[in-house]
């Protein structure tokens, strides 16, 4: 697991019996950086980006947040933007989504 992983496999196994030892394979550092312009739309993979990105940004009023899975879609609540999450959370389906969101007709 990684310094910021969420508590709810080791929970899940240990409630199942199953012996559980972690060891911290990486650690998330956050990278912000500041942005000089507003972009059509916005995509994350983690929740950390997500705190990342909105320590030095702001997202533009209706701009859309394409979000791998529900976690990440979790993060952007306060947010009023309309965010769009993969149905599944890979990374193809994530772009896929985000295409066929533009090409809808306006």
């Amino acid at each position: 697991c990684g310094n910021q992983r969420r508590g709810e496999l080791p929970e899940i196994l240990l409630a199942a019996g199953i012996e559980v030892e972690e060891i911290m394979a990486y650690k998330t550092v956050l990278t912000p950086h500041l942005l000089d312009e507003a972009f059509d739309g916005y995509i994350f993979f983690s929740p950390t980006a997500v705190t990342s990105f909105l320590s030095m940004n702001e997202l533009p009023a209706q701009s859309p947040c394409f979000v791998i899975g529900q976690t990440t879609a979790a993060s952007l609540a306060e947010w009023p933007n309309p965010v769009i999450t993969a149905s599944l959370p890979r990374e193809e389906i994530l772009v896929a989504a985000l295409i066929q969101f533009y090409r809808q007709p306006t």
